[in-house]
């Protein structure tokens, strides 16, 4: 499966290609676009989990059944960026340039997407986060507010999904780049 991230011109204010999920099979070596979104700026994240393809595209969070291509729910979220499954739980980092949120990272239910709970910038990331890695009962979150130029950031941010608690941040000290945590 393929997230394409469509072509968005910033400067006219138009999506000149869409995105695009598609599917390659290598063993004919062809390639079907499965659905065109085509109210999103930008395609950011694609995860495969079970039957279930989850999207992150522009400001919502799409669920497709894998087999059957179909659209199974929609979840607006303004800012998505990354994704992460944590066992029923798909966890949902947030960023926008010249915006800022009350939350930037979100947990829905994988089954209908619904809201379940989000950490706030008081008990959780007070800046844009980016990639997530699962690692046993522990997410780590990329902290790098990358969407407010000379104000970056170089955090970790450590969730415990046993108590669904914002434990800690780990400083990296001054970050010259975006962080990124391979998702996959």
């Amino acid at each position: 499966f393929i997230l394409n991230e469509g072509h968005f011109d910033y400067q006219t204010n138009q999506i000149i290609e869409p995105v695009t999920l598609g599917s390659y099979n290598p063993q004919n070596n062809l390639y079907t676009i499965i659905d065109t979104i085509q109210s999103a700026r930008f395609g950011s994240d694609l995860i495969i989990e079970g039957d279930y393809l989850y999207v992150a595209a522009d400001n919502a969070l799409y669920k497709y059944d894998k087999n059957t291509y179909s659209l199974v729910a929609t979840q607006q979220i303004p800012g998505i960026r990354n994704l992460t499954i944590y066992q029923d739980k798909i966890l949902v980092t947030r960023g926008e340039y010249m915006t800022m949120y009350d939350s930037y990272l979100q947990i829905y239910s994988t089954i209908d997407l619904s809201f379940i709970t989000e950490f706030d910038t008081i008990t959780g990331p007070k800046w844009s986060t980016q990639n997530m890695i699962v690692n046993g009962n522990t997410i780590y979150v990329a902290i790098n507010n990358g969407f407010e130029w000379g104000n970056e950031k170089g955090l970790i941010g450590i969730i415990d999904m046993n108590t669904i608690t914002y434990m800690n941040e780990i400083d990296l000290g001054i970050a010259d780049t975006y962080i990124a945590i391979p998702a996959h």
